[in-house]
């Protein structure tokens, strides 16, 4: 009787370091392949970097649908396909990608683990706990990531497959997502600035998807969401600059022309600081708003900013 037992442990044991050994064998060849697919599309062997690639999506099935290893090992042969101009492939990889960490992120934002991270913040801010916060945290913010550039990645192969409808809906969930980011602890941590700018790229991205499917109205309210994010546009850096003049197109565009040009001077005034006053990014700027000057019957003026765009224009840049 105490040798069936044995031998049933013993059994058990065989069992469970086979088990063990099998799924270190599957871990190390999901590495390998991994490691050969980056070096590959480091090198820019994209083909090559797909296989491996593929490779790594079969051993990553083995660790389960929704493992860290199957997101990864999407994430990365969709990036492969959409450079290789294979977005057709990319797109449900994307998807998939999208819809397990916007699931893994609302795994992280139930009460009971917001609760509790607030308190170990708590206990770091006033120094009566140890400088780490739990591995919620970490996780939720790594799920937050991969959602955001993959949203992103995903809107790209919408956009060149020209399904805008479909690129505008992915970036108002992008949006309503980054609204909700202010996961508490990322707050306390005080990282609002930094949800504040991904939140006024993302207007930004819709802005343009509007102006695409000729919704004006819509377009020039999302740029108007991200200059208000981005605060005050005269002490911030180039993106600000480039919503003022693309919102300063919409204007003109419709004729509103007392509305174009403030923002038209303001975007050169932060252009001029951040990049100089002979810079080619300001050639077009300095057109349109030649262009402007015209449609309003200043001559003298127009003339003097077509000259100038003209001269930078003809200046070899360094």
């Amino acid at each position: 009787m105490k040798r069936d037992a044995f031998l049933k442990i013993a059994v058990a044991g065989l069992i469970l370091l086979c088990h063990i050994s099998a799924r270190a064998q599957d871990a190390s060849s999901w590495k390998r392949n991994i490691s050969l697919g980056n070096g590959a599309r480091a090198m820019n062997h994209l083909a090559e970097a797909e296989k491996w690639y593929l490779a790594a999506l079969k051993d990553a099935r083995k660790f389960g649908s929704e493992s860290s290893q199957m997101i990864s090992t999407m994430e990365r042969l969709a990036a492969v396909y959409a450079a290789q101009g294979k977005y057709a492939d990319a797109e449900p990889l994307y998807q998939e990608v999208v819809k397990l960490t916007a699931k893994l992120m609302g795994k992280y934002e139930n009460p009971v683990v917001l609760g509790r991270n607030d308190r170990t913040l708590l206990k770091i801010e006033t120094g009566s706990g140890p400088e780490f916060y739990d591995s919620e945290v970490g996780a939720y913010k790594e799920a937050r990531r991969l959602f955001i550039e993959s949203t992103q990645d995903l809107i790209d192969c919408y956009k060149a497959e020209r399904k805008f409808p479909e690129a505008e809906q992915s970036a108002l969930r992008l949006i309503e997502t980054l609204k909700k980011s202010a996961f508490r602890p990322e707050k306390r941590l005080n990282n609002a600035s930094a949800i504040n700018e991904s939140l006024a790229d993302a207007y930004d991205e819709l802005a343009t998807l509007y102006l695409v499917q000729d919704k004006a109205v819509a377009a020039e309210s999302a740029y108007n969401q991200s200059l208000a994010l981005r605060g005050d546009p005269d002490s911030v850096d180039l993106k600000a600059a480039l919503t003022l003049e693309n919102l300063a197109v919409l204007y003109a565009r419709q004729g509103r022309y007392e509305k174009a040009e403030p923002l038209f001077r303001q975007s050169l005034s932060i252009f001029e600081k951040y990049l100089g006053p002979d810079n080619a990014r300001l050639k077009s700027l300095l057109e349109n708003l030649a262009l402007l000057l015209r449609k309003t019957a200043r001559l003298v003026e127009a003339e003097k900013m077509s000259e100038r765009a003209q001269k930078i224009g003809g200046r070899k840049q360094n």
